[in-house]
């Protein structure tokens, strides 16, 4: 995957960012391009393809005991090399010299300009939300975290041109591995499933949180990590609202 990326940026250098650790207290998931490409669910990291040189580095600072408790393998902080198959990794710390050392050998920097993707998102439509409750929002203004460093990147180097790169990784996402076709199978099977129990469970006076309760029951029964999206069930006069998902007739 980091072949063809660098095939299609032979002329410069990406940067792309992983997800920082949530402000929640949901477990921390890596964003569906960094993941495509690393294989490493870390926080904090990033990774750098040089399309040029054809080498790529993988940049973060953890502790085995922080991976473990983010439920993350403590092999991918040991043994980052063997675990990725990225040849070079290097300490979050050292970033700012990175980038300064990119901007003073490539002409042409690519990285992401839209928004990462989490659990239960997708990029265009967040892209959208955050454009009207951020960036376009006469109270607010702020950039999407990936625009600030578009923003940044080019006052600090302004003789570097900056491109987007998004479009490109996602071209190489919508190509399925035989890996990704049994997951996405097997996914297809665990949904099947949590149907047909939520129909056996279907009884006149049931709650429809009862029901959606049974369905992600069966979900993390069967080893789902996570739903695509919460549970909709539109009963009564509901039924016209086709995304209801208040889960409280």
């Amino acid at each position: 995957r980091r072949a063809s990326l660098m095939a299609k940026i032979s002329d410069g250098v990406a940067v792309i960012w992983g997800a920082h650790i949530p402000a929640s207290y949901y477990r921390y998931a890596q964003n569906n391009d960094f993941m495509y490409l690393t294989g490493a669910e870390i926080p904090n990291a990033v990774l750098i393809i040089d399309g040029v040189l054809k080498t790529s580095t993988l940049v973060f600072t953890s502790t085995e005991a922080a991976a473990r408790g983010e439920g993350i393998s403590a092999e991918l902080v040991k043994n980052p090399k063997e675990y990725t198959g990225i040849e070079r990794v290097a300490p979050i710390e050292n970033l700012d010299t990175l980038l300064a050392g990119i901007a003073n050998r490539s002409k042409i920097v690519y990285t992401c300009f839209r928004p990462e993707e989490l659990y239960r998102e997708s990029s265009t439509e967040k892209f959208r939300t955050l454009q009207k409750n951020l960036t376009q929002n006469s109270w607010d203004g702020r950039l999407t975290r990936e625009l600030q460093f578009v923003k940044l990147f080019m006052e600090r180097f302004p003789q570097v041109e900056l491109r987007d790169c998004s479009s490109m990784i996602w071209e190489l996402r919508t190509i399925k591995s035989p890996a990704e076709i049994a997951l996405m199978r097997r996914a297809g099977r665990i949904g099947v499933m949590a149907h047909v129990e939520l129909i056996k469970a279907t009884r006149p006076g049931k709650y429809e949180y009862e029901l959606s309760a049974v369905v992600n029951y069966t979900f993390e029964k069967e080893g789902a990590q996570e739903s695509a999206y919460g549970v909709i069930i539109s009963s009564g006069e509901n039924h016209p609202y086709v995304h209801y998902s208040r889960h409280d007739r």
